[in-house]
């Protein structure tokens, strides 16, 4: 038996919503966890060389590393070899793709390579003034075919070291084919397009890059076996937690790197907005919202000399958002942005952000995010900016029995859901708390109960409540 008594003077209660503690929403909010490459047909490695178990920066799909340079819309593969180092080790990347083969077939593997002028797999040694010092370079640029049985050993192999054909600073240059014979029991072949024990040199030009890749057999030499032998098709990328989106798809404006982590915050990389690179980059993710739920989103970001975000002649803009969604993913009113040229100024300083919202009623999941739009290609020496350590906090409030609406509030809001509602098995889209079929007495009660929570003013007497209480709306057993 619920029973209630009908109060004949409401007066609004001086109580505040209980809150609960403060919690972290967000995973690999501090971009420690690797990012992901998804490349059509390939896979790409990227590892410390001492321990695979290691992620590194170490290799990208990227528009520059393209032969022919220049060309929109195609793409190479960018060898990064100054991320290894004294400090965190050397570094691998990595670039297979395995098809189909047959023994006895023979195969012939084709690629091009550049170097540029202290690339550390052209030169016997590293400078002097390399962090390593004068040292034999341990970075080792090679080329593979490898046969493989059905349980995928590796039953032959042939390779071509990448140096006997390329140059540094010569540009690119084909690297001589690579011919074998398939053995018995092969049933598929493997090519390997590699780069181990990278190693950091000296500047300028440290960089290398493949590009135009080719598997063909010989007894249809005209049929290519290799899909995106070119890499010109767009990659897909993906962080622990996060998202990144990129227009024109596959420009590559966002990486992971090293030189993007917030020393103060430690940690190993963070974001990096890539300011030689033209176009658009979000970094994203949303989590479940709880409509009345505040929520703190934080940020810390960084822009150097010369990046067109912080330059007035450029339409560069670089913003935080948080915004609310709604069970379509449709934004719920205006999100809340920061335009960070308004408190950021190209001064290579760190500089800590916060945006503040709460949950309408409705929004199903709120969702973070670092945009650049309209990204030029700067001049001169640094010309990049940096996202790190994304936290988004929530200080729950502690929806009232009556507070149907979940505006933190008790008062005729909720009293017309429930009379516009009275009898209803289905939950209403703007219930969102104690909602139990059907609506009757046990939600009056509720509101009877704490009419006037959270107002903070005296909150006259509703009519309708009057004209149940004539009616004899008291101590009524509610049927379930």
């Amino acid at each position: 038996m619920k029973r209630f008594g009908l109060m004949l003077a409401l007066v609004a209660s001086a109580c505040v919503a209980q809150r609960a503690a403060a919690v972290e929403l967000l995973t690999n909010g501090n971009f420690e966890a690797a990012l992901v490459e998804t490349i059509d047909g390939w896979n790409l490695a990227e590892y410390r060389t001492a321990d695979p178990n290691i992620a590194v920066n170490s290799a990208a799909i990227v528009g520059f590393a393209n032969n022919p340079g220049g060309t929109a819309g195609e793409f190479g593969l960018w060898l990064r070899s100054f991320v290894g180092n004294p400090t965190d080790g050397l570094a691998d990347a990595v670039l297979t793709q395995t098809v189909a083969a047959a023994a006895g077939e023979t195969y012939t593997f084709s690629g091009e390579a550049s170097f540029e002028q202290n690339h550390a797999a052209g030169v016997p040694f590293l400078d002097l003034l390399s962090p390593f010092g004068e040292v034999a370079s341990p970075t080792q640029a090679t080329f593979r075919l490898e046969f493989l049985g059905a349980g995928g050993a590796v039953l032959g192999s042939a390779s071509q070291n990448v140096a006997d054909d390329v140059f540094n600073g010569f540009g690119y240059s084909a690297v001589t084919p690579i011919v074998a014979v398939a053995p018995a029991g092969t049933v598929s072949a493997r090519v390997v397009a590699e780069e181990t024990g990278m190693a950091i040199n000296i500047d300028p030009g440290q960089s290398a890059f493949y590009d135009n890749f080719s598997l063909k057999a010989a007894s249809n030499p005209t049929s290519e076996l290799l899909t995106n032998g070119n890499l010109n098709t767009p990659i897909t990328q993906s962080v622990v937690g996060f998202e990144f989106v990129e227009a024109p798809s596959g420009t590559d404006t966002l990486a992971l790197a090293g030189f993007a982590n917030d020393p103060a915050t430690g940690g190993a990389q963070g974001v990096w907005i890539r300011g030689f690179v033209a176009g658009d980059g979000t970094v994203k993710t949303s989590v479940p919202a709880t409509p009345g739920a505040e929520y703190s989103f934080k940020a810390s970001t960084r822009w150097e000399a010369n990046y067109t975000g912080g330059l007035p002649e450029t339409g560069t803009e670089t913003m935080l958002e948080l915004a609310f969604l709604d069970s379509s993913d449709s934004v719920l009113g205006s999100p809340v942005t920061l335009d960070l040229r308004t408190v950021q100024m190209n001064d290579g300083e760190w500089r800590n952000h916060e945006l503040l919202g709460t949950a309408p009623a409705g929004a199903v999941s709120v969702r973070v995010s670092g945009i650049v739009t309209g990204l030029q290609v700067g001049t001169g020496g640094g010309l990049s900016a940096f996202f790190d350590d994304f936290s988004l906090m929530t200080t729950a409030v502690a929806l009232n029995p009556g507070d149907f609406n979940g505006d933190g509030k008790v008062d005729n809001g909720d009293l017309n859901l429930l009379l516009g509602n009275w009898g209803a098995n289905t939950v209403p889209g703007a219930w969102i708390n104690g909602f139990a079929a059907p609506v009757d007495n046990a939600e009056l009660n509720a509101l009877l109960g704490n009419w006037g929570f959270g107002v903070g003013v005296a909150v006259p007497e509703p009519a309708s409540l009057l004209l149940m209480a004539a009616a004899g709306l008291v101590s009524v057993r509610r049927r379930r």
